[in-house]
């Protein structure tokens, strides 16, 4: 990789950690989004495992109700496992350019949903069957295009938990997805030594946008940030949606 992609992607990165360290969420989104207007969804995917593995480890342990929202959230956790595996392995025959598009499907209805304040609520009673559901879809959306989000924030956010048991919530989440996306593109061949590399690399500006992220979160207004970054996603995905995500192909 010469200097200028190399100091695109550090760039990529370092503001995808930020958001992150924000608001909680928003890592693979961002640099998935943003990669994939300078390169292919493939080589995006793999790119993100490192920077994702680090942080969402990091957010995963930064409370102390790990355990309660394990027990808890169990039935999300363990039905994204066996899915993002048959994602990965659909992907291989899926149509580059399809994937893209589907990846920009994602980020607009995500940032609709979060920009026009739809709100939903999940009783104790119906936790488990809908977690089930939505671990199932998003361990196909992860392996199928490598975002993490949908529809598992959504579920999370519908279940009541306070900011700081949301964000550890998902960080567990996020933590479960890397492990098993890093697993399957593995086994199916996915995974190259220059992209692992370069995935390494990437790991200090991720890092460095993330704790300043983590710093501003205490001195601003995370509703606005909220709407910035919704904001962003939308403006993506109608990039993706364009067509401007072919550079690299």
């Amino acid at each position: 990789m010469d200097l200028q992609l190399a100091f695109i992607v550090s760039v990529i990165f370092f503001c995808a950690g930020l958001v992150k360290g924000v608001v909680g969420f928003g890592l693979p989104t961002i640099s998935l989004g943003l990669i994939c207007l300078i390169s292919d969804l493939k080589s995006a995917v793999v790119l993100l495992l490192f920077p994702s593995f680090a942080t969402n480890i990091w957010q995963s342990l930064s409370g102390g109700e790990a355990f309660t929202l394990l027990k808890r959230f169990w039935h999300l956790y363990i039905f994204t496992l066996p899915t993002i595996w048959f994602g990965v392995i659909f992907f291989e025959d899926l149509d580059q350019q399809l994937g893209e598009t589907l990846l920009g499907l994602l980020l607009l209805m995500y940032a609709s949903y979060g920009l026009l304040g739809f709100k939903f609520t999940i009783t104790r009673g119906m936790e488990k069957i809908v977690g089930g559901i939505a671990g199932g879809l998003n361990g196909c959306f992860t392996g199928l295009t490598g975002s993490f989000v949908f529809p598992g924030i959504m579920y999370l956010q519908s279940t009541g938990l306070k900011p700081g048991s949301l964000i550890q919530a998902m960080g567990i989440l996020f933590t479960v997805s890397t492990i098993a996306l890093g697993v399957a593109l593995y086994h199916n061949d996915r995974i190259t030594l220059d992209l692992t590399v370069t995935s390494i690399l990437a790991l200090l500006p991720t890092t460095l946008g993330f704790l300043l992220g983590s710093t501003l979160r205490n001195q601003m207004s995370e509703k606005q940030f909220r709407n910035v970054l919704y904001a962003a996603i939308l403006l993506l995905g109608f990039a993706l949606l364009g067509g401007t995500g072919d550079g690299g192909k």
